[in-house]
């Protein structure tokens, strides 16, 4: 659920709007998108529809589409970087908020500059990188696997988008098929496509 602060329905209901507007309050626009592009998405794309734009109304407060600045964008990136977000976080919040504001307008046939489109911030603030497989641990090809299978490591498991999976053990021998294959730190998995 959206925050509105801390009113209650009641108060909710005689709360006026600041400006005269053709355009749905942002609490009314996730509304919209969730009604219209939620349907049959899981609970996570919910989840964040109404968590980045709960940050905005948190910032910058429940307006009209049309009466959100750049000023307003600026202070609620000001107030996500407070958060500690890093900024690949950042991204994904800026980009889910473009959408449903893009979105709603675009559902009532409205058209709308968004300002929060073009928001700078750091996007490698925060990033940590991430550890790559050293090339020495990497088992050699095995006759049992295609030359086109990938290496991964700490992955789940579609069976409906993984033909095969095959535990290769630091020697290069095969240690067993998933899911009874041999947990040692130094595994390599590799999957191979459907054929």
């Amino acid at each position: 659920m959206l925050r509105f602060g801390n009113l209650v329905s009641s108060e909710f209901d005689t709360v006026s709007p600041v400006a005269s507007s053709s355009f749905v309050l942002l609490s009314e626009a996730v509304e919209i998108y969730l009604k219209q592009k939620g349907k049959g998405r899981p609970i996570n794309f919910r989840r964040a529809a109404e968590r980045a734009c709960g940050y905005v109304i948190d910032a910058c407060g429940d307006k009209h589409l049309d009466v959100y600045t750049k000023a307003d964008a600026n202070a609620f990136r000001d107030a996500l970087i407070s958060r500690g977000l890093a900024g690949n976080s950042l991204t994904r919040v800026f980009g889910t908020v473009r959408a449903v504001i893009n979105f709603a307008a675009s559902e009532q046939g409205l058209s709308l500059s968004n300002p929060f489109a073009g928001v700078y911030y750091d996007r490698n603030a925060g990033v940590s990188g991430r550890n790559s497989i050293p090339p020495r641990n990497c088992p050699p090809s095995s006759p049992k696997m295609p030359r086109d299978g990938w290496p991964v490591a700490n992955s789940r498991v579609s069976p409906s988008k993984v033909g095969s999976v095959t535990v290769l053990s630091a020697d290069g021998g095969a240690a067993g098929s998933a899911p009874n294959a041999s947990r040692s730190a130094r595994a390599a998995v590799f999957f191979s496509p459907l054929a």
